[in-house]
């Protein structure tokens, strides 16, 4: 399980209860844990959900040198 950030357009109100999520007619943005990305993603676009970023929260890249010197 994983923990992520969407972004998404939705057409309608959905109600997604397996994953506890309300979504609104437009722009959303939520958090979720999600067990299988692929699939939730799947329902999501079932739905006609049209998925515009997801990022994942829990699982940080290391910095590098040259990635550290840019972000000072």
């Amino acid at each position: 399980m994983a923990f992520y950030s969407f972004i998404v357009l939705s057409p309608d109100v959905i109600a997604l209860k397996e994953h506890r999520v309300l979504l609104d007619s437009g722009r959303n943005v939520f958090n979720s844990v999600v067990e299988d990305l692929d699939a939730f993603k799947k329902s999501l676009t079932y739905h006609g959900v049209k998925i515009l970023q997801v990022n994942r929260l829990d699982e940080f890249e290391q910095l590098t040198p040259a990635t550290d010197r840019l972000i000072r």
